[in-house]
């Protein structure tokens, strides 16, 4: 009974470091295309056009959603490192439940 309430809790586990996976990858691929967005804006030749104005005037709006993608990701990754470990302890846990329940049954 406790070995399919791990077996169980494995898979809820597993699910959610899956969902964390494609989460923190989403945030990297925005992050990426913010820091692109930031980088061109900032080597871009500053001259007085209307659209260089415009552009000087959100760069600190990228720059904060940079940030904040950036912390996101670093937060997902944190939470999947921490859901791996406790995905390994149940998995040890399992493997221990297993070996004792082998080792009984052959007496």
């Amino acid at each position: 009974l406790k070995a399919a309430k791990l077996e169980e809790t494995l898979d809820e586990l597993n699910e959610e470091f899956f969902e964390l996976t494609v989460q923190a990858l989403r945030s990297q691929e925005e992050g990426e295309l913010l820091e692109q967005v930031l980088r061109t804006q900032e080597e871009s030749t500053v001259t007085a056009s209307i659209d260089h104005v415009y552009e000087a005037q959100c760069f600190p709006e990228l720059l904060d959603s940079w940030a904040t993608k950036r912390d996101e990701a670093l937060l997902l990754e944190i939470q999947r490192s921490c859901i791996a470990q406790r995905i390994e302890e149940a998995e040890a846990e399992l493997f221990y439940l297993l070996q004792n329940k082998i080792a009984a049954s052959s007496l």
